[in-house]
């Protein structure tokens, strides 16, 4: 794959009044073109500082951020202006012109950049048609759902057909339906057009539902990296299995402390639990249990309360283990190793 972002020790300060606060801290990252690649962590874990480093609308305090090869330090004025035609971004409050039609809205780009006003407007009809808004277009934001905005704002985004779309929290406003079909668009927009898609967002499920790549930022550090099905099924930081793996109240369940949190790839998990109470002889309550797709691919978890004699949690450990069934233990939403 040919690489299209390169971060190099990304440092970025914000001097306040009596503190600095650093936002960004020695950040490494390499994104592939035609990659889907989300950027997840809590609110104020510096991912949208990060984003906006991507196309120096925050400028670094010290790093390198490098686009289609060219390092950004070097660009200023007219030539950073032209580089960042090939960088898209979309957000969260949609940034619309209230006082333009939506076909007005995806033409502004254009005019920008002097597209002759026929073929401008001919694009922009057919963005969006894409975007499947072709009877909107003498239609105002104000009349508008929240969606339609975005789709709207994403039209208006690539119709200078750009490199790269960034997407800083461009679901965060809208509904679960509404979001799921805004992923799917941006997907087409992936597949169609070979647009790399960077997507930072502290909602799990629109990583799994689109990304090939993900990082996990928190405190304005990488923590982990890599592709998304490897991340969910072995994450390796506190951060990490917070994200990915719900946290469940265990003070109120019947039976002892310790659970295990069962991970599978493909795994048929009801004839697993019953041999296993079989051959262990175990009282095992469920406590939750879900299922994902992942790059098309079924994952899954379930979290299994067990009986306190410790012999009883070998014999269950035992067979997991010679299962080859991955599985992480806790203790009231703790983790430790297994």
């Amino acid at each position: 794959m040919e690489e299209i972002i390169r971060i190099e020790q990304l440092h970025k300060e914000f001097h306040l009044k009596k503190e600095t606060v650093v936002a960004l801290d020695e950040i490494d990252l390499s994104i592939q073109k035609k990659d889907i690649y989300g950027i997840i962590g809590l609110s104020g874990a510096g991912k949208s500082t990060l984003i906006r480093c991507m196309n120096f609308l925050e400028k670094p305090t010290s790093g390198k951020v490098y686009f289609e090869g060219q390092d950004l330090s070097e660009l200023n004025g007219k030539s950073l202006r032209k580089m960042r035609m090939k960088i898209g971004m979309i957000f969260q409050g949609f940034h619309l012109l209230e006082q333009r039609t939506v076909l007005k809205n995806v033409l502004y780009p254009l005019e920008l950049a002097k597209v002759p006003k026929e073929q401008a407007v001919q694009t922009a009809k057919d963005l969006l048609k894409l975007v499947g808004l072709e009877d909107k277009l003498q239609a105002y934001p104000q009349q508008l759902s929240g969606g339609q905005k975005q789709r709207v704002a994403i039209a208006r985004a690539i119709a200078n057909r750009p490199s790269v779309l960034l997407c800083d929290e461009a679901t965060s406003a809208l509904d679960p339906t509404t979001t799921n079909s805004i992923l799917e668009l941006l997907k087409q927009i992936n597949e169609q057009f070979g647009i790399t898609i960077v997507i930072i967002t502290h909602e799990m499920r629109v990583i799994e539902a689109i990304c090939n790549r993900v990082a996990i930022i928190d405190h304005g550090k990488i923590q982990e990296e890599g592709p998304v099905k490897e991340i969910f099924v072995r994450p390796s930081t506190d951060i990490a299995k917070s994200l990915i793996f719900p946290q469940i109240d265990l003070k109120e369940t019947p039976m002892g402390e310790t659970c295990l949190r069962l991970i599978f790839d493909g795994t048929a998990l009801e004839p697993l639990i019953a041999e296993m109470i079989l051959k262990t002889k175990a009282m095992i309550n469920i406590l939750q249990a879900s299922i994902r797709v992942v790059d098309d691919k079924m994952y899954g978890e379930m979290i299994l309360q067990l009986p306190e004699e410790e012999n009883t949690i070998a014999k269950v450990k035992n067979y997991l283990n010679s299962s080859r069934i991955l599985y992480q233990e806790e203790h009231y939403g703790h983790f430790t190793n297994s």
